[in-house]
C-alpha cells in the first residue's frame, strides 16, 4: 500500500517518517561500510546512490532498501518475512510488493540470470555474487553519523508526533485510498474465475506501483468475494472496513479468443460512480487492455497527492503476459 507524506500527517505519513529516520540510524551503524562493490557495481549507503562504472542506476527508494539489505546479509537466505518485518515494519502491504521490489532491483542489476540475486522457492533471495572488500568509514565518523542518525529520529518523530496532534487525522475520504473488488465471471465456463482473479489481481499490482495512490492489499480486498446465493455486502461498509474511499468492481467474459471486461469505479464518499468502461477484444489485446483500464482509473481519481504520477507511471512494466493465464 503506498503511503504519503503530506500534512496534515496521517498514521501512515508518520510511519513514513519513521521509516526514513530508521534509514538514517541504519545508515550510521557501524558495520555499514561507505561502500559496496560487486562487479561493475558499487552500492553507497550513505548518499544512496547505486553506481555501475562509475554512473549512476536509478533504483528508488524501497528496491534500493531491498538490495542493501540482501547485500548486509549476503553469507544467509533472507526470508520474505524478514524483508517484511525489517524495511515494511509489518504493515498490512500487497503480497507481491517484495517480489516487484526484487524485480527491480534485477532489472538495475541486469541479472535477468540470476548471477547476483538468487531466488530460494518458498523461502525468500539471497545475494550469491562476489563482494570486494567493504570500504569503511574512520571509527569518529561512524561515532558521529550514528549520533545524528539517532538524533534525527527522535526528532522526527517528536515533531510528528507535535503536528499529528494539532490536526485531526485525514480520513480515507482525503486521501486517494482505492481497492479492487474480485472480478465476477459472467461467461459459460466457471473454470474461467481464475482469469477473473488474474484480471483484478493484474490491475491492483499496476495501481500499486503507483506513487502516492494507497492500494488495499490483494488479502483484505479479495475477502469480500461473495458466494453464490450470498448477500453483498454495501459498498461503503466495504470501503469502511478496508479504510478506502474508492472501490473498483468488474466483471468479465471469456469465449474462445475473445473477451469483455466491464469496469466500475465508484466514489464511496459520494455513493456515485465515478467512471466505468467496457472493453471488448481478442485474447492478444489483453494487456493493453489492463494498462488501459489502469490509466483510466488513474485519471479518474487525479488529485494533488496524485500530482506526477500519471506521467511517471509504467504500467506495462507490470502487466501479466496472457499465456498465465492459459
Amino acid at each position: 500500500m503506498k503511503c504519503v507524506l503530506g500534512f496534515p500527517l496521517t498514521g501512515c505519513g508518520i510511519m513514513q517518517l519513521i521509516d526514513v529516520a530508521s534509514f538514517a540510524v541504519q545508515s550510521a551503524d557501524a558495520d555499514l561500510p561507505d561502500s559496496l562493490v560487486f562487479g561493475e557495481f558499487e552500492l553507497r549507503p550513505g548518499s544512496r546512490e547505486l553506481l555501475r562504472d562509475g554512473t549512476p542506476v536509478a533504483l528508488e527508494r524501497r528496491a534500493f532498501d531491498v538490495l542493501l539489505h540482501l547485500l548486509r546479509h549476503r553469507d544467509r537466505v533472507v526470508s520474505k518475512d524478514e524483508l517484511w518485518q525489517a524495511l515494511w515494519h509489518s504493515r498490512d502491504v500487497s503480497e507481491t510488493v517484495i517480489p516487484q521490489a526484487v524485480g527491480k532491483v534485477r532489472r538495475a542489476l541486469n541479472d535477468a540470470d540470476g548471477h547476483w540475486i538468487t531466488t530460494v522457492h518458498g523461502v525468500g533471495y539471497r545475494f550469491v555474487g562476489a563482494l570486494e572488500q567493504p570500504v569503511r568509514p574512520a571509527s569518529r565518523h561512524r561515532r558521529l553519523r550514528v549520533a545524528l542518525g539517532f538524533a534525527g529520529m527522535l526528532l522526527l518523530v517528536v515533531f510528528a508526533i507535535w503536528l499529528g496532534g494539532r490536526s485531526p487525522p485525514a480520513s480515507p475520504a482525503d486521501e486517494a485510498t482505492i481497492a479492487v473488488l474480485p472480478f465476477v465471471n459472467l461467461g459459460p465456463d466457471p473454470d474461467s474465475d481464475y482469469f477473473a482473479d488474474g484480471i483484478a489481481e493484474t490491475l491492483l499490482n499496476q495501481l500499486a506501483d503507483i506513487d502516492g495512490l494507497q492500494v488495499a492489499s490483494r488479502t483484505s480486498s479479495f475477502r469480500f468475494r461473495s458466494a453464490a446465493g450470498e448477500a453483498t455486502p454495501a459498498l461503503a461498509e466495504i470501503a469502511q472496513a478496508l479504510q478506502v474511499r474508492y472501490l473498483i468492481e468488474g466483471s468479465v467474459r471469456r469465449e474462445a479468443e475473445r473477451f469483455q471486461v466491464s469496469v466500475q469505479l465508484t466514489d464511496t464518499t459520494t455513493g456515485y460512480q465515478r467512471w466505468s468502461q467496457r472493453y471488448d477484444g481478442r485474447w492478444g489485446e489483453i494487456l493493453t487492455t489492463q494498462q488501459a483500464i489502469t490509466r483510466s482509473v488513474v485519471e479518474q481519481i487525479a488529485s494533488p497527492l496524485l500530482s506526477g504520477a500519471i506521467a511517471s507511471a509504467d504500467p506495462a512494466g507490470t502487466a501479466t503476459d496472457p499465456v498465465a493465464y492459459e
